[in-house]
């Protein structure tokens, strides 16, 4: 899939469009390609069709749930509607390599018409919210930060459950970050935001090697806090059966 990421975007940056690819010979045209502009069209059409009457959608999605340390954070952004968006490749930010996912995001700051981050800090982790009241207060906090008026917006929120204190259109999309296209630029934003969160915390807590495990619980990650105890970041209430040995 690299060959033909690059190859797509390199004729996308030279003033090519998705029409002209999809024009081309067949023979010019690898099956990835192909497939990637089909993907993009069904995740374009969902967003479409995705309320009734039609309704400019904001795309929500959240990453860091599960790591031992650093934030968990949430993204939402609206793109342009009805107009075409040339983000092929785009899917569940997970399937895609690190600088595949640094390109996009610059593609997509670049079209989209407002994004909020949403964050919940690790000092925030073990009092009177659990961790999914947790989720959905990061994705309040992103909802918060751009302008959505109810009547006129949809959200489509990754995952199972609706965001309790939105009041207007909305629908829950299992795999949403593999079904809907702002979903998935809200999956490729938050994993971003929050990866470039955990470098900047592996420069003042060198010893954990935030950079290299982002903060989840890889062998290395768990032996460095039985070694030098846990860091402001790490949250205190994910990290009871390490420190007690009973992990």
């Amino acid at each position: 899939m690299r060959k033909a990421f690059s190859w797509t975007y390199e004729s996308l940056s030279q003033g090519g469009t998705l029409a002209d690819l999809a024009t081309r010979e067949a023979g010019r045209l690898t099956r990835t390609v192909m497939a990637a502009l089909d993907h993009l069209n069904a995740l374009t059409d969902f967003d479409h069709t995705a309320f009734d009457p039609p309704h400019q959608v904001i795309g929500l999605d959240e990453v860091g749930r599960g790591p031992l340390a650093g934030p968990l954070v949430a993204c939402c952004v609206q793109l342009p509607y009805p107009a075409a968006v040339e983000l092929p490749f785009l899917r569940d930010s997970k399937k895609l390599q690190a600088d595949e996912r640094e390109f996009l995001v610059q593609r997509i700051e670049q079209c989209a018409v407002q994004i909020g981050y949403g964050v919940v800090e690790a000092h925030e982790f073990g009092k009177e919210l659990n961790l999914h009241q947790l989720t959905f207060l990061a994705m309040q906090r992103a909802v918060e930060q751009v302008d959505v008026p109810v009547h006129r917006f949809g959200l489509l929120v990754d995952g199972k459950f609706p965001l309790p204190q939105w009041t207007g259109l909305q629908k829950a999309v299992v795999k949403g970050d593999d079904t809907s296209l702002s979903v998935a630029a809200a999956s490729v934003l938050a994993k971003v935001y929050r990866d470039r969160r955990m470098k900047e915390l592996h420069e003042r807590y060198p010893m954990y090697d935030f950079a290299r495990h982002v903060g989840y619980g890889t062998d290395l990650h768990r032996q460095a806090i039985l070694e030098h105890g846990p860091c402001p970041e790490h949250r205190s209430n994910f990290l009871v059966k390490i420190l007690t040995g009973s992990q």
